[in-house]
């Protein structure tokens, strides 16, 4: 395999940054993570073909999985013929899915799993930063052309059988020996979150309005190496990490170590986008008003100085490497994310509260697990039963309509709520 590449796109029209040493700084835009979650497009064919061959639902759903949906997403994706064939996995290797298949013995990561019984919650491709080196640099000694993920994603909605949207996707910008322009060193996560801190430096959106607060923070030996902007929770849309990308790759010997030493510093800026942000982002890519990769570039450039414009409070200016990202993103075509949501949270609500133990199902089944110990997974037992009985007596009527508080909330919130997938409930 040939020498991992850097899996940016540069940026060669700086105009500003400072200099130091004679030395401007280099700015790079790219992707990194993604997680693309592909749709079934006939429920209702899972449930003919079942009848027609007298199988269990699972069982069909596992014929449409294997028959329709991975042989053809491996042959649009042309993932087997770059990189090698995947293999099942014993069991589910992402959270909430319990089948899984994936390529063994290799060094990165790519997961496609699914779940037995969950058929809405669709089929979660999981792509990893060192994954999609490999894949772009493969890929183009395979066809003697770029890719990236904009074409990735046009390439792979060729599916007569499924339909594909991101569930999540990063976006970077790398800054390679950038200048700090307070003092002769180099721009570092530690010097901006000291001047976020004491309020020498604010954070807007694109409206101008104050933005994402400080969040975490890491560092070691008394320095700050990374912080993030927003909070981690389950509804989290966008997270913000800026990181010392130099001091990562030398500390976990990372793929990009080389890189890493050839330059004096590297700081990251990491925009995390999930939910209906990445959904939204899905629908731009596949728009026509992107058509090359110089507006693949700008298009990255505008989503992250969408929410992350950083201020000097003593200027009222936007500071270096924002003035960097605005620059490429100079095009108002592209259009701005919406943080509105029609999602009715009641369904997310009812999950989570099993889920936290609030709902009495957790101690219930603990207390079984304890009285009927000599049983083995006496709490798995009943809450089989549990399931049989939700399955045989309480479908059949809800399908008859026997609940008709239940096909209200289907009638009014089903179809956007189909737009979440299984991780969007816990």
């Amino acid at each position: 395999m040939s020498t991992i590449p850097q899996s940016v796109y540069e940026c060669r029209s700086l105009k500003k940054g400072g200099k130091m040493n004679g030395n401007r700084g280099l700015v790079k835009l790219g992707e990194d993570e993604f997680n693309l979650v592909l749709q079934y497009r006939d429920f209702n064919h899972i449930n003919e073909l079942a009848q027609e061959k007298g199988w269990s639902l699972e069982s069909a759903w596992e014929y449409i999985v294997d028959m329709y949906i991975l042989d053809e997403f491996l042959d649009v994706s042309r993932f087997e013929d770059v990189l090698g064939t995947f293999v099942r996995a014993p069991q589910g290797m992402q959270a909430h899915y319990d089948n899984s298949i994936y390529i063994p013995d290799v060094p990165y990561r790519i997961t496609i799993s699914w779940h037995s019984t969950l058929v809405r919650s669709g089929i979660s491709v999981q792509v990893h930063a060192y994954a999609w080196n490999v894949y772009k640099i493969e890929y183009k000694n395979k066809y003697d052309q770029e890719i990236n993920l904009m074409q990735f994603l046009r390439m792979v909605q060729c599916g007569d059988n499924y339909s594909s949207r991101l569930s999540r996707v990063d976006f970077t910008a790398d800054y390679f020996d950038f200048p700090n322009p307070y003092n002769v060193s180099y721009i570092h996560p530690s010097f901006l979150f000291d001047f976020m801190q004491r309020r020498l430096y604010q954070v807007k959106n694109w409206k101008g309005n104050p933005s994402l607060a400080l969040g975490a923070h890491h560092g070691d030996e008394g320095r700050i190496n990374s912080f993030e902007l927003g909070m981690r929770n389950r509804n989290t849309k966008l997270l913000i990490r800026f990181y010392d990308k130099k001091y990562e790759q030398e500390k976990k010997n990372g793929f990009r170590l080389q890189e890493a030493m050839e330059h004096n510093a590297w700081m990251r800026m990491e925009c995390s986008y999930r939910k209906d942000y990445a959904y939204q982002i899905t629908d731009i890519l596949l728009s026509p008003s992107l058509k090359t990769e110089e507006d693949y570039i700008r298009f990255i450039a505008m989503m992250m100085t969408e929410k992350c414009r950083i201020y000097d409070n003593a200027t009222d200016e936007v500071i270096s490497i924002t003035e960097e990202l605005l620059n490429i993103a100079n095009n108002p075509q592209i259009n701005h994310l919406e943080s509105g949501s029609a999602w009715d949270n009641d369904l997310r609500r009812s999950v989570q509260n099993h889920a936290s133990g609030n709902s009495g199902l957790f101690s219930t089944l603990y207390k079984i697990r304890r009285v009927w110990s000599s049983i083995t997974d006496a709490d798995r037992l009943v809450f089989d039963k549990l399931f049989e009985i939700y399955r045989n007596k309480y479908v059949p009527l809800a399908d008859s309509g026997e609940y008709p508080s239940v096909d209200k909330w289907l009638r009014n919130h089903g179809k956007e709520t189909a737009k979440m997938t299984i991780d969007d409930l816990f």
